[in-house]
């Protein structure tokens, strides 16, 4: 799901669909060297000059250069370009871990590190992402909706990354990615494709989460900023009762709380909340704090689902805290598991999407 922590900023015109997106992969796995392999690899250096077509290579950064080898040769290169025949997948092996990517790949050196970036149309991209976002297991509708959010975030957030050279990168800073996608995810973005959620002519702020634990929030109260008329809450009806994460328990010691804060935790209130339901301000010892920000402390030291979500009641104890909470995520936009209750409901995708972003249209780009 998009992070809880996640910004996000308003197209202010309508925006055309790209054809191709530049996204950054591999991201969280730093290292100097890999080894691709792929049937009929095609492997390119700078000015076009054809390295090999050779069925692996291993690929070795040498502070802002790269050494490519095969077994045939080694060559040295600031910039390699890989790709493969449409339908076709590369593997990319790093360490233990293998990925596996389509259309056109561009290695570079960074400082001692490899960089990747892949080169892709925006459907697969859209697959791609449909992949690491939703469970695989979700019903083709759930699956639907999802896709056409992933898309309309692509058009409203395209070039996030662009100071650095490129659109998108791999994790829930824009939308989890990682690669390669099964027949349901490509049927899922086939079906809609070109379609987008609008609002007055722009893409929305397509924001998902994984359980809302019974009804959605105000994005400005979440996140601050400008309220979006199609973000403003709405019931889930017990949509995602099904979901694990419905209703959930977490105790914290006090000492593991001042620790993933930085300071001591002696009374926990809430400041702004909704009635029994999210909080958004809290107060620390007269401290205050937005709670997205005490999630992410507590999530980036303490595990991410020690406290899964800003909906919660705390209980305290002399060397504890006990919080008591409903749903997954930041609870705005899109529940991933009430879309999927929806969809067992037999309701089809434009109908879960109406439900979770009313006001906006559903269009063709």
């Amino acid at each position: 799901m998009l992070l809880l922590g996640v910004l996000f900023g308003l197209p202010k015109e309508p925006e055309a669909a790209p054809s191709t997106l530049r996204v950054r992969v591999l991201s969280l796995m730093s290292s100097d060297t890999a080894t691709i392999t792929g049937t009929s690899l095609r492997v390119k250096g700078e000015g076009e000059q054809d390295f090999s077509s050779v069925p692996e290579i291993r690929v070795r950064a040498r502070g802002k250069e790269l050494e490519v080898s095969s077994d045939e040769n080694t060559r040295q290169a600031s910039v390699v370009t890989l790709a493969v025949p449409p339908g076709s997948l590369m593997s990319v092996r790093i360490r233990e871990t293998e990925r596996r990517f389509g259309a056109r790949l561009q290695v570079t050196a960074r400082n001692g590190r490899l960089f990747f970036l892949q080169e892709l149309p925006v459907e697969s991209y859209v697959a791609g992402v449909l992949a690491s976002e939703m469970p695989a297991d979700f019903p083709f509708e759930a699956k639907k909706a999802q896709a056409v959010l992933i898309r309309s975030y692509a058009i409203s957030h395209r070039g996030r990354h662009a100071a650095e050279g490129y659109d998108f990168c791999d994790t829930t800073h824009c939308q989890a990615y990682a690669g390669q996608s099964s027949n349901s995810e490509e049927n899922a973005a086939e079906s809609t494709r070109g379609r987008i959620l609008s609002f007055r002519g722009a893409a929305i702020a397509a924001l998902y989460h994984s359980t809302c634990g019974g009804h959605t929030s105000p994005n400005q109260k979440v996140f601050g900023g400008q309220p979006l008329p199609y973000l403003q809450g709405v019931d889930d009806q017990s949509y995602c009762s099904a979901s694990s994460h419905y209703e959930w328990q977490s105790t914290l010691s006090r000492e593991d709380l001042g620790l993933a804060l930085g300071f001591p935790v002696t009374t926990l209130r809430a400041e702004e909340r909704e009635s029994g339901g999210r909080w958004f301000v809290l107060s620390i010892d007269g401290r205050s704090m937005k709670v997205m920000d005490f999630l992410s402390e507590v999530g980036q030291r303490s595990g991410w689902n020690r406290l899964k979500s800003n909906w919660f009641e705390v209980k305290e104890s002399d060397a504890s805290l006990q919080f008591t909470g409903r749903g997954l995520g930041h609870g705005v936009g899109l529940c991933q598991w009430g879309a999927r209750g929806m969809a067992e409901l037999g309701k089809k995708y434009p109908e879960i999407l109406r439900h979770y972003f009313p006001k906006t249209r559903l269009e063709r780009r």
